[in-house]
């Protein structure tokens, strides 16, 4: 089983994002203040909790 939970989360599509170089060094100073190692794993989790969250705020409630 632990195979298939393996098999679901491997990645194959690539997303490419070009900075400038005071975002570059932004996000540097960053991830080492805060000692991320992985700026993949920062991108990939940061991104898709803004998507969750927006998704989330203008969802339909009952009384809308």
């Amino acid at each position: 089983m632990v195979d298939k939970k393996k098999a679901k989360q491997v990645r194959n599509h690539r997303v490419m994002v070009m900075l400038n170089d005071e975002e570059k060094m932004f996000i540097d100073n960053y991830c080492k203040k805060n000692n991320i190692r992985s700026k993949g794993k920062f991108f990939r989790e940061t991104v898709i909790r803004m998507i969750l969250n927006k998704l989330y705020k203008y969802s339909p409630t009952l009384f809308d």
